[in-house]
């Protein structure tokens, strides 16, 4: 056999081929980012920010603030002020008719049982009578006998505020105690007949005092 020779049979060609070579160039063709290109470009950039509007009404926050009542109610429906003026022309007309005292002069004494009777009865009274109420007279009447007999020094079944007891032998007697939320009818002392009037008021021997 005839080995290998040293030298190659054929010249390397020096005329590049017709086929690019896969092997990569050894030089870079494309210019290092490290050296960028002095020329700014004019051309707008392609990049696209979204921007969304905020919230303007979030729908899982609760509102703190309560709702606000536009019409709201009151007592017998009509304004505190104008039940309060009905009620007394009505007690005035009553004192005038049955007695020499006028009911408005007595209202400016504040301590007389005229005045607190009828400031009870518009102002303190849950009950909440209306002026077109039958019973507003009667009303007004049981609780002037309370104030001019001084009934926040009764023995038994003074109003709530006078913490007292209101225990009645009488059954028929039995009831709330005065200046009760109830109607004057359930109040202790009092007999009514069938149509809520006022009959009989029996308070002896209950520390009265007054006249």
């Amino acid at each position: 056999t005839t080995g290998p020779t040293r030298t190659p049979s054929v010249d390397p060609s020096r005329k590049p081929t017709s086929s690019p070579s896969a092997t990569p160039s050894a030089t870079p063709t494309v210019p290092d980012s490290n050296n960028p290109s002095n020329n700014r470009s004019n051309a707008p950039s392609k990049e696209i920010v979204l921007i969304l509007p905020p919230t303007v009404a979030p729908t899982n926050i609760p509102s703190l603030a309560p709702s606000t009542s536009y019409a709201p109610s009151f007592p017998c429906n009509m304004t505190p002020q104008l039940r309060s003026d009905q009620l007394v022309d009505i007690i005035h007309n009553v004192s005038l008719s049955t007695s020499a005292i006028d009911i408005v002069d007595m209202f400016h004494y504040e301590m007389t049982p005229q005045f607190r009777a009828a400031s009870w009865l518009v102002n303190e009274d849950a009950f909440h009578v209306c002026p077109s109420s039958s019973n507003v007279v009667q009303r007004y009447v049981v609780a002037l006998i309370y104030f001019q007999m001084n009934g926040n020094n009764w023995t038994n079944c003074a109003a709530a505020s006078a913490s007292s007891m209101c225990e009645v032998d009488n059954q028929a007697l039995k009831g709330d105690p005065f200046l009760s939320a109830s109607h004057e009818c359930s109040w202790a002392f009092l007999i009514c007949d069938s149509n809520e009037r006022i009959t009989n008021v029996e308070i002896d021997a209950n520390n009265l005092s007054g006249q």
